[in-house]
């Protein structure tokens, strides 16, 4: 049986099962607001719905006035949030009384949470009594250290720290820590366009977007999507090997002329402009993800590897492949609106080691991603098509 026809029957196999992620992250934190501190509020995301059994916010006190204070070190804010669960919109919010709109879990009026440098923790713990019960005590160990006895009370699921200038200041357990504007007061951190995206090491959330100076400051957002002011992240490869008719050294020939839009594989029954394939992450991390979209809403598409590269193409399907040599079939993906990634929450490998690409040992990955296209009169014979390619050195 050809290549072609195995690939044509497991894209034919009914949608696999996704497993709701049941992961939860720090999303966005106002501790620093105009005047009095009345709309302080700690953000998270996650899957809707998402029980937070055993799940509890902490932040450990870092200011550090003078060489002799003791203060650091100190759990000085705590919540259990084990009979809560991540609303219908995928956010959850604890805050002051004023935060508009109302918080899931209204944790104080005014002050409730501390100005400074404080790290912060999002904790899942078996015991999440046993670490609210700390409150107002020491739990850097050993004591006077930049570690805390934190990671032994439960799993850390997401920390972040924030500065206010002091040159004395800790931040604690390797938390990447927001700077202090201007250098003189703390931030209001925000992930850029929602987890997964990064912490804003530049731009907090508007103390008072009417009379902050440059840089642009976002403004809060409790319980909605965050803004994003953060440069987009580089990419770990290069997306080439297209089917948009564009005269370059990378476009191919669609088979039937069925060119798609710039950056795009060919055109499809259901998509003129086609598929993407792009990735994010970062090759030195071994995290890189491979991300297709614009294929057909439900059903699978599969993810391919080459070890070589055809600059010419060659038809495949309805679409072109540049991919070629020892070509490897990484994963078939349920498609969700059209869209999979590999590797996802759900897998167990990354793509270097799935790919036999080590990072670090200059092999380059040639990849694409292709999904059923059963429209046979649409650019016969075939009934599949193929987003772009993109090739990544590792």
């Amino acid at each position: 049986m050809s290549l072609h026809h195995r690939l044509l029957g497991l894209l034919a196999v009914g949608t696999l099962s996704l497993a709701a992620s049941a992961q939860v992250h720090l999303n966005e934190i106002y501790l620093n607001d105009a005047g009095t501190d009345d709309t302080e509020y700690i953000e998270l995301k996650g899957a809707p719905g998402t029980p937070l059994t055993g799940y509890v916010i902490v932040y450990v006190e870092g200011d550090k006035s003078s060489a002799t204070s003791t203060n650091p070190g100190i759990l000085k804010g705590g919540w259990d949030l084990s009979a809560l669960s991540i609303g219908p919109s995928g956010y959850f919010v604890l805050g002051d009384a004023l935060v508009t709109p109302a918080p899931d879990l209204q944790i104080g009026a005014t002050n409730t949470i501390e100005n400074g440098s404080e790290t912060f923790y999002l904790i899942q713990s078996a015991n999440p009594a046993g670490i609210t019960a700390l409150l107002n005590t020491h739990v850097d160990s050993p004591l006077g250290s930049n570690t805390t006895l934190l990671a032994t009370l439960g799993t850390i699921e997401d920390s972040v720290a924030v500065v206010d200038g002091g040159v004395l200041d800790i931040t604690f357990d390797g938390a990447l820590v927001i700077p202090a504007f201007g250098g003189t007061s703390d931030q209001n951190p925000y992930r850029c366009g929602d987890y997964p995206g990064a912490w804003d090491l530049v731009n907090g959330l508007a103390v008072d977007p009417t009379i902050l100076p440059p840089p642009p400051h976002p403004y809060a957002t409790p319980g909605a999507a965050n803004e994003n002011l953060c440069p987009p992240p580089p990419q770990p490869g290069t997306a080439y090997c297209f089917g948009d008719g564009v005269p370059s050294a990378f476009t191919a020939a669609c088979p039937c002329a069925n060119f798609g839009a710039v950056g795009n594989g060919c055109a499809s029954s259901f998509n003129a402009n086609g598929a993407n394939l792009t990735a994010h992450g970062t090759v030195a991390a071994d995290d890189v993800v491979l991300d297709g979209s614009g294929m057909n809403a439900l059903g699978n598409c599969i993810f391919l590897k080459g070890d070589g590269d055809n600059p010419l193409a060659e038809v495949f399907g309805d679409g072109v492949r540049c991919a070629t040599g020892i070509l490897v079939r990484l994963r078939t993906k349920a498609l969700n609106a059209g869209a999979a990634s590999f590797p996802d929450s759900l897998d167990t490998i990354t793509l270097s080691a799935r790919g036999g690409t080590p990072v670090g040992s200059a092999l380059t990955g040639y990849y694409t991603v292709y999904y059923r296209n059963a429209a046979a009169a649409f650019c016969p014979p075939a009934t599949f098509n193929a987003a772009n390619g993109y090739w990544i050195t590792w």
